[in-house]
């Protein structure tokens, strides 16, 4: 699937929705092993393409330095 510039496409209708998104609720794969240090599950998924001010950088996807 690829989008209106020929680009490799992300999502499908309404990007203002995470469901739209291909990548939504589904299974995370890594490509090497390594050990989970902390996971979170109290975080609600917030509307896409919003940065929420509550973040920094380093923590957007989860990941924190």
């Amino acid at each position: 699937m690829y989008d209106d510039d020929g680009g490799l496409g992300t999502f499908r209708g309404d990007r203002t929705r995470n469901e739209s998104f291909l990548a939504f609720d589904q299974p995370l794969l890594v490509v090497a092993d390594g050990t989970v240090v902390t996971a979170v599950n109290d975080v609600v998924d917030g509307p896409p393409l919003v940065i929420p001010g509550a973040l920094t950088v380093a923590e957007l996807g989860g990941i924190t330095w």
